[in-house]
Formats: structure tokens, C-alpha cells, sequence
């Protein structure tokens, strides 16, 4: 992925292309992305945030603790 990021060269798993672009995007807008970029790397975020939240054993909200999986 290094490799291919460095080389401007495509990223073959579709999720780390859409968050490598995502990423662009930030950047070349400072924050401000186009709503078309944002709703293509949904899936990227989501699972990025799935994964953080597993790795930090972030607590699930109160309010939404009924929706909990193991």
C-alpha cells in the first residue's frame, strides 16, 4: 500500500482507496470536502471508526447500549 500511495499508483483494497482519497480531499480542501467525496468514503470512515473503537474499547453511549453487540 506504502509503495503504491508513494508512487501515485492505484490501491488495489477499495476501502484504504477511498480513505487515501478522503484523505487528499481534507487536505486539498482543508477540511471542506465536496459532499460527493464525503458520501464515497462512507464505508472507508465507518470502518475505520469501527476498528478504532474496537481497539480502544470505546463505550457505547447510554442511550444506545439496547444495540450492543458482543
Amino acid at each position: 500500500m506504502i509503495a503504491a500511495i508513494r508512487a501515485d499508483q492505484p490501491i488495489p483494497d477499495p476501502k484504504l482507496r477511498a480513505l487515501h482519497d478522503f484523505a487528499r480531499e481534507l487536505v486539498r480542501t482543508a477540511g471542506k470536502p465536496s459532499a460527493a467525496a464525503a458520501e464515497r468514503s462512507c464505508a472507508a470512515v465507518k470502518t475505520l471508526s469501527n476498528y478504532s473503537n474496537h481497539a480502544f474499547a470505546t463505550k457505547v453511549d447510554d442511550a444506545f447500549a439496547a444495540y450492543k453487540t458482543a
